[in-house]
Formats: structure tokens, sequence, C-alpha cells
């Protein structure tokens, strides 16, 4: 029986993930480098670099064991910022408890 937290069927869909993940990656580089000045070209190149590298099956098995690792690892950076956001703004709300 399937229910809402059976996540096999992901599984079937990872490789999908990893294009998705390339695709980003290179392409958000290319518009914050600003190489090529337009976005049709970087979009362009992010899809060919993504072509190359997911054709190559060493690359796409490494991306899709690390990118679990890396999610995680990004939600703890977001969950330390917020962090020390809110202990930064209470301790200028309150000077007592300044260190």
């Amino acid at each position: 029986m399937a229910n809402v937290l059976d996540l096999g069927l992901l599984k079937d869909f990872s490789f999908l993930f990893g294009y998705l993940l390339i695709f980003v990656v290179v392409y958000g580089l290319l518009q914050i480098t600003d190489l090529f000045k337009n976005r049709g070209i970087n979009a362009l190149v992010a899809i060919a670099v993504t072509v190359l590298i997911a054709t190559t099956t060493g690359s796409m098995n490494v991306i899709t064991n690390l990118t679990p690792w890396f999610v995680i690892a990004g939600f703890f950076i977001v969950f330390l910022l917020v962090l020390t956001n809110s202990l930064a703004t209470l301790s200028r709300n309150f000077p007592c408890l300044q260190l």
C-alpha cells in the first residue's frame, strides 16, 4: 500500500534530479559570472555541460550519491545562520544577555 512517506518512487527519478542539479549549478554560475551576457546562451551552455557530464556513468553515480549530503549540509548551514541571526537580535534587544 502506498502512502505519503513512501519514497521508493523517487529512486526511479534520481537520474533526473542529477541532471537538474548539474543544470541549475552551471546555469547559476554562468549567470553570476556574466560570462556570455545573454541568458539564452547561458542556458544552452548549461544544457551542453549537463549532457557532457551526464553521459559519463561515474560522474552521475558520484553526484547521485553526494546530493543528499549536500542537501543536509545546506539545511544545517541555513539553520546556523538563522540561529546566529536570532541570537544577535536577542542580545541587541536585551543588553543583559550580551556575552
